[in-house]
């Protein structure tokens, strides 16, 4: 019975399994998976470009019917999934598509700053203004424009717990006494602001977006945690009074759509 004993305790223990790869460094299985992920989002992006150039809105010109259509001329460049903006000018009553513009490393360089949404910027234009001169727990941030005259600063605003996306809400502020005298919400997000030459007007460029699930690119972008978004891009003539004056849509439905707008004197 001992010797029984000590042979089971002299037997050798089964060998460690082996690793398919060193500890701590991915395994196979993951590396295909990392590498199915990168080619998934390449075929989204050949697609999407093809996609956002087809779904570009059309080059025909809008008649405006509205009680008060903007002076001077609003210039805008909407964007999509594609290298490049399709500008449209807005006079009077017509609204019409100009061309296409390559969007190159010059192309943020014609637009003042703020004018374009980050997350984090803001700029010299507005000298001492706090960026919660719209009230305790919030935040003044971009897309923000002062008016010609120097008087008046648009800016978008948001509850410090919001500021992970665009603003949906705009800020009119009083540089003389650095006081909102009141905010302005049309529904959706907030690309781009500018003034009227006159600052009597303020042009805002606003987006309502949707992620698409319908069709079979749409599907897959989706399943693998990048849903294709669509927008409709609507611009807003807004008057001091916080009144809209007049709006057009400059894209309807259009992948990774965004836009920027500029209020030229001619």
């Amino acid at each position: 019975m001992q010797d029984a004993f000590v042979s089971r305790a002299r037997m050798p223990s089964p060998p460690a399994p082996r690793s398919a790869c060193k500890q701590g460094s991915p395994s196979l299985l993951e590396q295909n998976v990392v590498s199915i992920r990168i080619l998934a989002l390449c075929l989204i992006a050949v697609f999407s470009s093809a996609t956002a150039a087809a779904e570009s809105p059309g080059n025909h010109a809008q008649v405006i019917d509205c009680a008060h259509p903007p002076s001077a001329v609003i210039r805008v460049w909407v964007l999509g999934g594609v290298p490049s903006a399709e500008l449209y000018e807005w006079t009077g009553p017509e609204f019409r598509h100009v061309g296409t513009v390559p969007r190159d490393q010059t192309f943020d360089q014609q637009f003042p700053e703020g004018s374009i949404y980050h997350w984090d910027r803001w700029g010299a234009n507005a000298p001492g203004i706090s960026r919660s001169a719209a009230g305790p727990g919030t935040i003044l941030t971009t897309p923000y424009s002062v008016s010609a005259n120097g008087r008046w600063l648009a800016a978008g605003w948001q509850a410090l717990h919001e500021t992970s996306y665009r603003p949906s809400r705009l800020a009119l502020i009083d540089l003389s006494t650095s006081t909102p005298i009141r905010t302005i919400q049309l529904g959706g997000t907030i690309n781009s602001i500018t003034w009227h030459p006159s600052a009597e007007e303020l042009l805002i460029v606003s987006d309502v977006e949707r992620y698409g699930r319908r069709t079979l690119r749409e599907r897959f972008a989706s399943a693998i945690g990048h849903p294709i978004p669509y927008s409709d891009i609507k611009l807003f003539v807004v008057g001091l009074d916080g009144s809209v004056r007049c709006s057009v849509f400059a894209a309807r439905n259009l992948a990774y759509a965004s836009a920027i707008a500029r209020w030229d004197a001619e």
